[in-house]
Formats: structure tokens, C-alpha cells, sequence
């Protein structure tokens, strides 16, 4: 027989026994001064085990956790079943850092492996962890703070843990200075019965704590027997009709309020509160639906608690206003305390709380915006401040936001996919919306990212893969959706940039990219916080995906309303505003929706006939196609599973004029979008005929960059069909002579005072001139490309595509056609700019010495200064000041005769650099400064920065050396320049040890050597390397300062070019300085560092922990 102390059917203790149980071990704990903690567990989802496989299948689930979860607990640890699915662990004698070390375990083992059965169920939980301290709480005020921290958990996205940062300052029921709130809304709640109506809004700026309010008011309400639900507003929901009441109320009441209205809601059980939240983003049908609840009297009694003056609202017999006051400077201490758990300084609080008015959110900001800046730093024991703090908080810019597109219609009739793939994201980390082209994968996907956003702490990204043809160009266009860059493993580089970071990646048209598969496993295996949404019409078939299936919408039954019609007089009436049905029209309607099979883009096509035809007509036309495409020879040529929308397309095509045929025919041949102009040049397009297109839904206006258009993929693909072989060969050359023309104009702007615009232009033009590049390399035509390649390298360049860029000249520099001497004189200076940078000296240097001759012979002065300044800059790198200066000199004398006012001050920068090296500072500075003054002067942002971290590089004053280096590093990272980022990191971090503060250089060094290697840069890597050496003796970490210099040394002597002398002696010292610290054992230690790879190197600088 079953004790009655233990619950029947999993055998963990009952409920009964939980306050009991809970009260003697606070209790005890008082007596014996230890912490007591305690967790709730819930399994997330459970209830869709037993609606989908039925309540034995949860009960054997259920009695499985228990026996994983027994068997990572000690003996003395009590589980509790307190209902359901959740269950309530009690550790007495446990702190909460010992506490969130067992809960992190027991995530981990409800989460390695499925749930037996059939099928294996992978499942995940969510925890709420609340401590308390002898004698400070009741078991009620404990439980209570543990299932707030749930409820967090959950909204958090759930499968994590949540846990307060400090229980004794940072615990819910201690609202900072909030005594008077709490009373207002305990009257409230108090007297909403009487009047059945109530309106509770809380007034103050954005940031004043508006969440935390509505926080307070559900568990106030909760505790008086108030059902309550919790609404959020989003920018997603501008697209999505009812998004914010689907969420916070579930698909089958929100469905039912879809057909009755507020009418659904007025039969629930009272007393309901509505929390609002952000309403100013509440979508129009949401906030309708609550609007009609307040006017009316009849259904339960009915609160709506509102965070801030966001919409307008019904008032009501009951209506009060909160005035929520900023926080003291005392509970910002306290608030910044139970945050950073690390004592902050006096001045430090002062100033966070002065730039926030002492508002709770904008001071959290700003302390995130401290930490990310590099003014707040993590050490051992706490955080260190950086010198000048202060006005790096006044400078500091939010975090960028993430790069997603916002639909341009609502999404209809997607509500229930749309919950199950908002859950798929939330629990599972590879998820594939598969479906045949034309179904709104791309739509649905896009709102889906939209809403689950805020679930990912460094945000989510859009990424268009429909203009790449082949597997491994996935990793660039990734790191480029990023603004990195790389020159060896695009890979690498990627998983170098995601480490650590909770990130959704949505990758869009995956179908012909299927090979690449085994890439994004290695992406999921090396980054735990990834999660990857895949829209394509294949699977990949990996073990690890889960596919989400999408069909056309439902077709309408008889007279009934459906989704597929919502969509198709949706579109009618974007086309005709005024349109009226009558009986006829609405049965066409329903006729063109089955011809379509519910294919969204389908009931688009079709809808946009509708200023000419009438319903009857389109749906004749478009059934006369489908019986068409039903012969043999059709089904033969075309995929069953397209056969619906192309006869949409074909109906289309057929109404088309001969003309309109043509320019779309044409415009097939763009990737990845184009402007009027590419439209005129390439597909003799006028505006006119453009906007006919745009109208029929043929051709889309880009909603995100003004003056584009797009074409969908399986569209683009149709429309290509139509060309023939001739038309296709003439359209491919006039849009390869287009980009050939668009890379004349941008090289020289991409280094004038344009420049971050025309970097942003190139970019949005990348697969066309890819694809231009590509046409001209299959016609043999080698000056054309070489032209091509060479104009574009600076934007390869800044972008950091050196691989692709030194594969275009090499095929066209090795190609057999004639190219005139001027013109390989450039592309050959050109591409060993670009070998230096991929770190090989000799190969750069003999293009470099062919290019100077041939420059020299053909009299082509720019060629010749570009070619004598990379001699220099490649001189210098081999330490050769003496032959390096000439050189320069040369290039320099040159620009300022052609004139080249970029070139004149780049020289003029690198002249600087050759003499800081040798330690001749006022030289150096005066190069410097000319070359700054010419920078300004010509709009040259990122030269601008690079004078700016040289001339801080030379100067005496450290005050103003920091000043200039922090203007230098923010100007790299807003051109997204990686390279000037790391180098930026390098000088700030030598700046600060010739300070005496290595332990605030270090972390800087680490985030400069983390991007030289995602980079591949060699040269640059092992200079950072020695770096590290200097600052681990600084540290007083001779033997890890000892095993990377001598990595470095051996990698430098075994080099046919080693570092520069100052770089090697400067090695040698840091050697000879850790030996001398180390005595006898050091030899042993180094012997064994001599056979090092730099890679080797690198892990045990990141490896080194500082105390």
C-alpha cells in the first residue's frame, strides 16, 4: 500500500506535505543560520503530450522525470508533485549558487535524452529558484517568489532557469520605492467589483518601471481570485490582426473570438484582469476586441491594468492612474548592487544614475551599455571601471538592432501554424517550414521571427539565400549579414563570431543550398545559444531538423468564410478599394480559391487582374490553364506540386502585352533584386512599366530599400523559362555590362566622402555582380572582368571577402584573352594587395615588382603610386624601414602629382607608421597629423580613424592618447571595419599596461586575437600573440607569458619573412623576463612551448584565467 505521504502515480511526496515540510526546514534553518532553497519545476508543454498522445503517455512521462530527477538529487533533498506537470524541489541546507548548480543539472537531464515511448518525446523544463536566509521569510513568501521566477522563466521562452540575483535586495516583493503604487493597486482590485468596469493605468516616462507594475498587479490579483491574462505588444503585430490576444490567450479562444468577437470573452469566469502591455504596439484588432469588453456592461467582472499612456481607452465607472516616481540615489545602489552582485562605486552609481533621472530601465541600459562599451569590465573579483569612464557612458550607443524585415501585408489565416512554429523555435534548435514555392513560407516565417525576437539575448537576423547557387557560399553571405569579414575559413570565422551568443538565424530559399547541410550541423554542435529557421521546399533530412509542413489555406466549404477567402478579399480590395460582391462574385471568389488550392501568392496573382476582369473571368482563365497543365506532355515538363501556381502565372503571362512580356522576361536575370536604372538598362523597363508589374504582383517594390524591386524566386525562375536561348545570352550580357559600369563609378567613391553609403550600394548589388562577374568569366571576356574585379577590391577589401576577390583576378589574369598592359599593370598591383593581406609576402611582392614595371613602361602614374605604396607597405612589414621609405616617398610624390588626395593621405599615414615603429615619435606625428587633416577634408571616415589610433599611438599625453584611441575604435565599429576594430583593441590595451593596468588590457587583447584569427590574418595574429606574452608578465603569469612567446619566436624564425626587429626583440625580452621569473623549471617549459602552433598559442592565451 502507498503511503499517504507520497503521491500515487509518481512516487514523489504529495502536496500535502509541502508547507509542512517547508516550515520545519526554515525552521531548522533559523536555528542553524543556513540558506534554505527551493525550486519549482514545470515540464514546458505537457498538456500538448496528453491532447496529442494521450494521458497514459503523460503519466509514464511524468514518472520517468521523477526517477531522473531523484537520481541527480542527494538524499536529504525532498520533490514534491504540487500539481500536474510541476513539481517543487526542497534543498536545505543550500545556497543559491549551489542551488543554480543543481537546477542547471537537471535541465541538462531532462534534456539529454527523448522521453521513452512511441515516439521518443525530447522534452524540456523550466525552473524557478528562489533562496532564503535564516529567518527571513515564511514558506508562503518563499514559494511565492519561486513560482514568480517560473512564470518569468516561461515568459522568458522557457527550458531556462531563473533565479534572482540577489534574494535580500532584488526579491519581487520589494518593489523599490513603490509603497504608495502597491496600495493604489490594491484598491483598485478591491473595488472593481462594485462597479464591474475598471480602467488601471501607470503614468511616468518610458523605462519607469511600466512592466514591473503590471507584474505587481497580477500577483496582487492572483492572490484575490482574479483569473487574469497578459497581453504584450509588438512591432510584429502591426502585420498580425489579433497577434497579441493569440498569444496571451491561446489559439482556441482567440479562434473563437475571431468568429463571435468580444461576445467570446464575456462568457468567461470572473473576475479577469487584462494586463497591457507596451499597448502603444498592441495591434488595432486586439485592442478593439478589449475596447468592446469595457463598453459593455454584461459578462464577468472585467479590470484592464494598462503600462503607460500608450492608445486610447473606454473609460469607465472605475478608472485610476498610478504615478510611478524614479528611484532614489540609494535604490539605484541597491538595484546596481543585487545586478553586478560587486559593490559599486560611489561615483560610478552617481553618474548612472544622473544620465538614467534615476528611472529603473534606462539605468540598467546604460550599465549594459558600460559593460558593452569596455567602461564596466569583469575581473576575478568583481569589475574594474576604465580610466574616463564617465564620458565613455555620455558616447555610448545602443546595441544595434537585429536585422529583420517587416512584412508588407498581414498575415491571414496562419494563426495555428504560427503558434506551433513560435513553439517548435522556443524548444527546439533546427527547424525547417518546408513547403512548395508560393505557399507563404517566406511571410510566415518572417512574422514568426518577429515575435519570438525578444526570446534571443543578441537578437535574430533575416538572411536572403535565394541569389546563392552553390553550398559553400553560405558561411560568406552569413558573415557578411553580420558586416565580418574573413581571409581563410569563412567557417571559422562564423563560429568564432557566434560563440557564446543566443541567436536566430532564419534562412530563406534553402532548397538549392540542401548540400550544405552538415555545415549547420557543425554551426548547431559549436554554438549552444543558435537556433537555425530554415524556408525551403526540401528537407535537409538531418537528424536534428524538425519540419513544419505548410499547406495552402483552407479552402472555403459551401458559403462558409475561410482563410484562403480572407486572403483573396484582402488582395481584392487592395486593388479595388471600393469593390462590392455580390452572390456571383463571391462563388468566383471561392472558385479562383480552389482553382489555386489556397496558394497564397497564387490568390495574389490572381486578385490583382481584378481591375480588369471580373472574378468570373480570372477564375475561367486560371481553370483553363490548370486543364492545360493536366495533359501528359505538361505534367512531364513541370512538378505536379507547381502545376496550381503556374497556371496562375500563365494566365497572367497570356494577359500580358508583348512588351510587358519582355521587360519580365529580362528582369529574370537579375539576383537578389535591382533599381529602375539596372531595370532600363538591362530590360529596357520604363517607370510605367515597372509599376504595371508592381500592380499585377509580378514584380514587388523592396519595402526595406527605397527604389528597389524584387521578384519571387519560383516567379523569377517561370518569367527565366520564357526566355530563349538568344534572349537569355543577350539579357545575361547587357546585365554583365551594367555592373561593369556600376564598378567603374563606385571605385573611386568607395574612398571618397560617400564612401559608407556606396559600401552599403555595393552590398545590395552583391549577387548581381557575382553574377556579372560569373558571365563574364564563362564568355572568356578577361579585360572586362579583370576591369571589374579590380574597381571593386576596396569594397572586398572593407568587407573582407579577400578569398573571392584574389579568385576573380586570378581567373581573369590567367585567362588566355589579350588584356591590355594599363589594365594587368593594375589588376596585378591590385591582387597582391590582396595576397599580403592573406599573408603571402613573396607572391605579393613579385606581382608587386611586375606591376611597378609595367606601370612605369605604360606611363600610368596610378598604378605606379598604387604599386610603390603596397612595395612599401610590404617592406615595412618585413622591417625594411630604409628600402620602405623610397618607396612610399615615391607613391606619395606621385599622388600628389596626379592629384590623388586619398592616396596623398594614406601615404602620408603609412610614412608615420615607418617612423613610430623606430621610435621616432615627432616625425610620426607629423605625418600623422597631415594625413588626419587631409583625411577630414576629403570625408574619409575610415582613414580618419586610422590616423586617430596612430597619432594616440605616438602621443605623450595619456589622457588625450585614450581620447583619440576610443574616437578611433568607435568610428572601426560603426564602418563595421573588423580589421581596424582589432588593431583599434591593440593599441588601447598597450596604452592601458604602459598605465600599470594590464588586468583592464587583457580582455581587450583576447577580443583583438579573437578577431585576427576569425580573420586568418597571420601576421597580425602573432603580433597580438607576443602582446599577450607582455601583458601575462604584467600579470605576474611568467609560465603562460613563456609558452606563447615561444610559440611566437619559433613561428617568426621559421617564417622567409619573420616579424619586424622591434617586434622580435620585444619577444625576446618578454622570453627572457619569464625565464629569469620561472628559474629552474623554465627550460623544460620551454622546450616543450617551441612546438606550439600558433593555434596551440591562441588556447592558452584564451585559456589563461586571471584571479
Amino acid at each position: 500500500m502507498i503511503s499517504p505521504q507520497l503521491d500515487p502515480l509518481t512516487g514523489a511526496l504529495s502536496r500535502a506535505e509541502l508547507f509542512p515540510s517547508l516550515e520545519a526546514a526554515l525552521s531548522e534553518a533559523e536555528l542553524t543560520g543556513d540558506e534554505t532553497a527551493l525550486l519549482i519545476l514545470d515540464l514546458d508543454h505537457f498538456k500538448s503530450i496528453n491532447d496529442t498522445f494521450g494521458h497514459p503517455r503523460g503519466d509514464a512521462i511524468l514518472r520517468e522525470l521523477v526517477e531522473r530527477v531523484q537520481g541527480a538529487i542527494r538524499a536529504h533533498d525532498r520533490l514534491f508533485r504540487y500539481g500536474g506537470d510541476e513539481f517543487v524541489l526542497l534543498l536545505p541546507g543550500t545556497d543559491q549558487a549551489q542551488a543554480a548548480l543543481l537546477a542547471e543539472r537537471l535541465l541538462g537531464v531532462v534534456q539529454s535524452r527523448p522521453f521513452a515511448g512511441n515516439p521518443p518525446l525530447s522534452l524540456t523544463l523550466s525552473i524557478g529558484l528562489a533562496t532564503s536566509r535564516a529567518g527571513a521569510d515564511t514558506p508562503e513568501a518563499l514559494f511565492e517568489r519561486a513560482d514568480q521566477y517560473l512564470l518569468s522563466a516561461k515568459r522568458q521562452g522557457r527550458a531556462r532557469l531563473v533565479e534572482a540575483l540577489d534574494e535580500a535586495e532584488a526579491q519581487p516583493t520589494r518593489w523599490l520605492e513603490r509603497e504608495a503604487v502597491q496600495l493604489g493597486l490594491q484598491h483598485f482590485l478591491r473595488a472593481l467589483p462594485q462597479h464591474r468596469r475598471g480602467l488601471l493605468r501607470s503614468a511616468g516616462p518610458g523605462g519607469a518601471g511600466h512592466t514591473r507594475f503590471l507584474e505587481e498587479a497580477q500577483r496582487s490579483a492572483r492572490l484575490l481570485g482574479y483569473r487574469t491574462f497578459w497581453l504584450t505588444g509588438r512591432r510584429a503585430y502591426a502585420t498580425h490582426p489579433y497577434g497579441a490576444l493569440l498569444d496571451g490567450v491561446g489559439l482556441e479562444l482567440a479562434e473563437a473570438v475571431i468568429r463571435q468577437g468580444s461576445a467570446a470573452l464575456r462568457q468567461l469566469e470572473g473576475p479577469v484582469l487584462w494586463l497591457v502591455d507596451r499597448p502603444q504596439e498592441l495591434d488595432v484588432a486586439s485592442r478593439k476586441v478589449l475596447a468592446e469588453l469595457m463598453s459593455d456592461p454584461q459578462g464577468p467582472v472585467t479590470g484592464v491594468a494598462v503600462a503607460g499612456s500608450g492608445g486610447e481607452w473606454p473609460v469607465p465607472a472605475l478608472s485610476e492612474e498610478l504615478e510611478l516616481q524614479p528611484l532614489s540615489l540609494e535604490s539605484a545602489r541597491v538595484l546596481l548592487r543585487g545586478r553586478l552582485r560587486w559593490e559599486p562605486p560611489e561615483a560610478f552609481v552617481r553618474a548612472l544614475w544622473q544620465a538614467s533621472g534615476g528611472w529603473p530601465r534606462p539605468l540598467l541600459e546604460r550599465l549594459e551599455a558600460a559593460e558593452r562599451g569596455g567602461a564596466l569590465r569583469p575581473t576575478g573579483q568583481g569589475y574594474s571601471l576604465s580610466p574616463g569612464f564617465a564620458e565613455r557612458l555620455e558616447a555610448a550607443e545602443p546595441p544595434p538592432e537585429p536585422g529583420l524585415p517587416v512584412p508588407k501585408q498581414s498575415l491571414i489565416g496562419r494563426d495555428r501554424e504560427l503558434l506551433e512554429l513560435k513553439r517548435l523555435l522556443r524548444e527546439r534548435r533546427l527547424v525547417t517550414l518546408a513547403a512548395q514555392g508560393g505557399m507563404g513560407k517566406t511571410h510566415l516565417a518572417m512574422q514568426a521571427a518577429l515575435e519570438v525576437a525578444h526570446l534571443y539575448r543578441d537578437g535574430a537576423y533575416f538572411v536572403a539565400l535565394a541569389g546563392l547557387e552553390q553550398a559553400e557560399q553560405v558561411p560568406g553571405r552569413l558573415l557578411q549579414e553580420f558586416g565580418l569579414k574573413t581571409l581563410h575559413d569563412p567557417q571559422q570565422g562564423l563560429l568564432e563570431h557566434l560563440k557564446g551568443r543566443e541567436v536566430l538565424l532564419v534562412l530563406d530559399n534553402f532548397e538549392q543550398l540542401l548540400e550544405a547541410g552538415e555545415f549547420l550541423r557543425a554551426l548547431l554542435q559549436a554554438v549552444p545559444g543558435l537556433t537555425l529557421l530554415l524556408t525551403s521546399r526540401e528537407r535537409l533530412g538531418l537528424a536534428e531538423e524538425w519540419v513544419l509542413p505548410l499547406e495552402g489555406l483552407a479552402l472555403p466549404e459551401g458559403d462558409a468564410d475561410s482563410p484562403a477567402m480572407r486572403l483573396l478579399l484582402q488582395a481584392l480590395r487592395r486593388v479595388n478599394p471600393g469593390l462590392r460582391l455580390g452572390p456571383a462574385d463571391l462563388e468566383a471568389a471561392r472558385r479562383v480559391c480552389r482553382a489555386v488550392e489556397g496558394l497564397p501568392l497564387g490568390l495574389e496573382l490572381a486578385a490583382a487582374w481584378a481591375k480588369v476582369l471580373s472574378l468570373g473571368e480570372i477564375a475561367e482563365e486560371i481553370e483553363k490553364n490548370l486543364g492545360s497543365l493536366r495533359s501528359p506532355e505538361g505534367d512531364e515538363a513541370r512538378p505536379e506540386r507547381h502545376r496550381s501556381l503556374r497556371a496562375v502565372f500563365e494566365s497572367s503571362w497570356r494577359l500580358l502585352h508583348p512588351e510587358e512580356q519582355r521587360v519580365l522576361a529580362r528582369l529574370a536575370v537579375f539576383r537578389g533584386g535591382f533599381d529602375r536604372e539596372g531595370a532600363a538598362q538591362v530590360a529596357g523597363a520604363s517607370v510605367s512599366g515597372l509599376l504595371g508589374l508592381v500592380n499585377l504582383s509580378l514584380v514587388q517594390r523592396d519595402p526595406h530599400h527605397g527604389g528597389r524591386y524584387l521578384m519571387h524566386e519560383l516567379l523569377r525562375q517561370f518569367a527565366y523559362e520564357k526566355l530563349s536561348p538568344a534572349a537569355r545570352e543577350d539579357a545575361l550580357q547587357a546585365h554583365a555590362e551594367h555592373f561593369r559600369a556600376f564598378a567603374r563609378r563606385a571605385e573611386p567613391e568607395l574612398r571618397g566622402p560617400e564612401q559608407v553609403s556606396w559600401i552599403h550600394r555595393v552590398e545590395l548589388e552583391l549577387d548581381n555582380l557575382r553574377a556579372a562577374l560569373g558571365t563574364l568569366e564563362r564568355l572568356g571576356r578577361a579585360e572586362a572582368g579583370l576591369e571589374m574585379a579590380a574597381g571593386l577590391r576596396w569594397f572586398y577589401y572593407v568587407r573582407g571577402f579577400y578569398l573571392e576577390s584574389a579568385r576573380w583576378h586570378r581567373a581573369f589574369l590567367e585567362a588566355p584573352a589579350e588584356i591590355p598592359p594599363r589594365l594587368r599593370a593594375k589588376g596585378q598591383a591590385s591582387l597582391a594587395a590582396l595576397l599580403k593581406d592573406l599573408g603571402h609576402w613573396e607572391q605579393s611582392m613579385e606581382l608587386a615588382e611586375a606591376s611597378l614595371e609595367a606601370s612605369r613602361a605604360s606611363g600610368d602614374a596610378q598604378t605606379l603610386a598604387d604599386a610603390s605604396h603596397l612595395k612599401g607597405l610590404l617592406l615595412r612589414e618585413a622591417g625594411r624601414f630604409e628600402e620602405a621609405l623610397p618607396a612610399f616617398e615615391e607613391a606619395l610624390r606621385l599622388a600628389r602629382q596626379i592629384p590623388d588626395r586619398w592616396g596623398e593621405a594614406t601615404t602620408l599615414n603609412d610614412i608615420g607608421i615607418v617612423y613610430g615603429l623606430q621610435h621616432h615619435n615627432e616625425p610620426a606625428r607629423a605625418y600623422f597629423l597631415q594625413s588626419l587633416e587631409l583625411k577630414r577634408a576629403i570625408g574619409d571616415e575610415q582613414g580618419v580613424a586610422y590616423a586617430l589610433g596612430n597619432l594616440a599611438v605616438v602621443a605623450d599625453d595619456d589622457e588625450e592618447a585614450l581620447r583619440w584611441l576610443y574616437e578611433s575604435l568607435e568610428i572601426k565599429r560603426r564602418l563595421k571595419d573588423q580589421q581596424g576594430i582589432a588593431t583599434g583593441l591593440t593599441n588601447v590595451a598597450n596604452r592601458l599596461v604602459r598605465l600599470g593596468q594590464p588586468r583592464e588590457a587583457w580582455p581587450l587583447r583576447l577580443e583583438s586575437l579573437l578577431i585576427f584569427r576569425r580573420m586568418g590574418q597571420v601576421v597580425p595574429l602573432a603580433q597580438v600573440l607576443a602582446d599577450c606574452a607582455d601583458t601575462l608578465l604584467a600579470l605576474q603569469l611568467p609560465a603562460p607569458a613563456l609558452r606563447v612567446a615561444a610559440a611566437v619566436q619559433r613561428w617568426s624564425d621559421e617564417r622567409p619573412v619573420p616579424l619586424p626587429p622591434g617586434s622580435r626583440r620585444a619577444l625576446a625580452e618578454s622570453i627572457e623576463r619569464a625565464r629569469s621569473r620561472l628559474g629552474p623549471e623554465a627550460e623544460a617549459l620551454y622546450q616543450e612551448a617551441l612546438a606550439l602552433s600558433l593555434e596551440q598559442a591562441c588556447e592558452a592565451a584564451l585559456e589563461v584565467q586571471l584571479a
